[in-house]
């Protein structure tokens, strides 16, 4: 046999081994085949997972929407129904409404006190509005709780008279028939002028209802009545102690202040103590 036979044979062989790998007994197919079949029954199974996968999806995409807030972030439940510390309810006062809860709360003691309305109310103002505080020294130690004011159980009513030939004003010295004085339940008296000047002089200091008589060591205070008496010609004077008792009844409450707008003459209450406004 030539080379060139030799070499034909090896190359024959050599085929027929490459030919061998892909021979007919559908063995070249399987590898092929299976990959089909493998490849289309995890697609079905894909399928098949996607479609309880979007009922899942679903779910949690209302889920997310329920408790997701518009920011995207996720808040504790239940915090929607909690109030911020700074969250409190509150109530806005005109001077027309402050005056009506003034005579609202002088309304409800007097009849357990059976007191006279201008006595309440300024024992009211000695307690700092505090009706619990005061109803229970009242009646534990009635004489002693007057006393804090300087007032008897029935004052009688103050009133401008007359002096007569011993009248002597304690302050000016001024004296005799014709001079004219206020007389209150402690029994001191000055003149009508000296009074109206003392009173005065107290109101444009920003007092009101701490207004005592002024006598040295006297304790009986000068209520409304008798400051109307003796500002009776001082029309300025007499509205500037009303607006000082005022203002004093929302400063003594604790649960009361006023707007820090400059001018504003509304009281706001919050039944938080004023104490506790800094730490809100």
């Amino acid at each position: 046999m030539s080379d060139c036979d030799s070499d034909d044979f090896m190359y024959e062989e050599e085929s027929g081994s490459v030919d061998d790998e892909f021979s007919d007994d559908g063995s070249d197919d399987t590898p092929l085949a299976a990959g089909i079949d493998a490849g289309s029954q995890p697609r079905a199974t894909q399928t098949q997972t996607q479609g309880e996968y979007s009922a899942d999806a679903a779910f949690d995409d209302e889920y997310d929407d329920y408790f997701m807030d518009d920011g995207g972030f996720e808040p504790v439940l239940g915090s929607r129904s909690q109030r911020k510390p700074w969250e409190v309810e509150f109530k806005v006062y005109d001077l027309e409404s402050l005056t009506a809860k003034q005579t609202a709360m002088v309304g409800r003691l007097e009849p357990l006190l059976a007191l006279s309305a201008e006595t309440t109310m300024l024992l009211l103002r000695c307690y700092l509005w505090k009706e619990e505080s005061l109803l229970e020294d009242f009646l534990t130690d009635q004489d002693g709780t007057l006393a804090k004011v300087g007032l008897p159980e029935h004052p009688p009513s103050p009133r401008i008279e007359t002096g007569d030939d011993t009248f002597v004003c304690e302050i000016c010295y001024c004296d005799g028939s014709d001079e004219q004085f206020l007389a209150l339940w402690c029994g001191h008296r000055f003149c009508s002028d000296c009074y109206r000047t003392y009173v005065r002089s107290k109101v444009l200091e920003s007092e009101s209802w701490r207004i005592r008589c002024p006598a040295p060591k006297c304790k009986t205070l000068v209520g409304l009545e008798p400051a109307r008496l003796v500002l009776a010609g001082d029309t300025a004077a007499l509205e500037r102690y009303e607006e000082n008792l005022t203002r004093s009844f929302v400063n003594d409450l604790s649960t009361f202040a006023w707007c820090p707008a400059p001018n504003c003459e509304y009281a706001v209450e919050c039944q938080v103590p004023r104490s506790a406004w800094t730490t809100m």
